[in-house]
């Protein structure tokens, strides 16, 4: 499901695309890709907010989570708020459960200026309500905001003085903008907190993520909310992290790597769609079909570039190439086979044509020649 909210200046409310009081469950395989609150009002843009209801458990698997912006606001010098959040876990009366948040991509977009106030990809709040358990695991938390003197923008927060409330291991950490941090603990009222500019800070100062990674990350398309990793990330071995049962499969429901899966809600780059999937996006055919020695292959294909066509023997054997002219446009395209050469029988016709993120896609076709 993709989510967009925006809150109003009238609405003393969190703007958040999913917001849930002592609950419990699931919440996964969304795409959260805008959430943007605008005023002078003291509230929140987050893209989660979720407070759990004690004894139980709450799972944020395979989750999006980007385009989170808190714009108009200057807090006051005292104010412990954190005014924009990927992820927000606080407790409230008959609260206190377990968050498990495995395998989810929070990305905090840059803006123009440092903004005013603080911001964390995942917060779990300490204070006077008590201190409650999570778990965060195999996740990608990405903060790229700029912050003014005295205000930060963290990657993870653990507002609790205490440590052993939060479990989190084998995550991705980055706060790559002006007075960016990794993280921050013991961010209550009246508390000495202690910020983390680095992983190495972080773990020195939490014993959290000594399995976990810092550095850049590429996406698909990050500014459309496309968090699929691309480039050289797809094949980063640092980009892995162990196998998590609870998540067999990733956000676009390939199961998941049974050795080292990616970290964040998908399990690479562009799509390893079945041969059928496959077909139906290119929308291959070939006719006519049973042909003698002549045929017309159509397809779609969904980004401009050079397509190719191959056809295979019973054998396997590549018996004929052909690439259409370079810098095809993005639509149908048609290409005429001449195969008068080959034997009667049957083959299989290949057509590869680009695909997001510089990985091609292609689609297979069953053709029979006659006498």
């Amino acid at each position: 499901m993709y989510w967009c909210v925006t809150g109003l200046p009238s609405s003393r409310l969190t703007a958040a695309a999913i917001s849930l009081d002592n609950a419990s469950g699931r919440i996964a395989g969304n795409r959260i890709g805008y959430v943007r609150y605008a005023g002078t009002g003291g509230s929140l843009a987050s893209g989660i907010r979720a407070s759990i209801i004690l004894g139980d458990t709450l799972k944020v698997f395979n989750n999006f989570i980007g385009g989170i912006s808190r714009v108009d606001y200057v807090p006051g010098a005292t104010d412990n708020s954190i005014y924009a959040l990927g992820i927000w876990l606080f407790k409230q009366a008959g609260g206190g459960g377990l968050t498990q948040a495995f395998h989810n991509t929070i990305v905090l977009p840059a803006a123009a200026q440092p903004v005013s106030y603080a911001s964390a990809g995942f917060y779990l709040s300490g204070g006077s309500s008590g201190a409650f358990p999570a778990e965060l695991r195999n996740n990608i938390l990405i903060n790229r905001l700029s912050a003014v003197a005295g205000q930060f923008a963290f990657a993870v927060v653990d507002g609790n003085s205490v440590r052993g409330n939060l479990t989190s291991n084998h995550n991705l950490l980055l706060a790559p903008g002006t007075n960016g941090a990794v993280g921050q603990t013991n961010r209550e009222l009246n508390a000495a907190r202690v910020t983390s500019a680095t992983l190495a800070d972080w773990r020195t100062n939490s014993g959290y993520d000594l399995a976990s990674v810092s550095q850049p990350v590429t996406f698909v398309n990050e500014a459309a909310g496309d968090l699929r990793l691309a480039g050289t990330s797809f094949s980063d071995p640092a980009l892995t992290g162990p196998p998590l049962a609870a998540v067999p499969r990733d956000i676009d429901g390939r199961l998941r790597s049974l050795s080292a899966p990616y970290l964040g809600a998908s399990e690479g780059g562009v799509i390893q769609a079945t041969a059928a999937a496959n077909a139906r996006l290119i929308g291959l055919e070939l006719y006519p079909n049973p042909a003698r020695g002549y045929v017309t292959l159509r397809f779609r294909q969904p980004l401009a570039g050079r397509a190719q066509v191959t056809v295979f023997d019973g054998l396997g054997r590549t018996v004929h190439t052909f690439a259409p002219p370079a810098g095809a446009a993005t639509g149908h395209a048609q290409v005429p086979l001449a195969l008068p050469a080959l034997a009667p029988g049957s083959y299989q016709v290949r057509a590869t044509v680009p695909g997001p993120g510089g990985s091609p896609i292609t689609a297979t076709g069953r053709l029979l020649l006659l006498p």
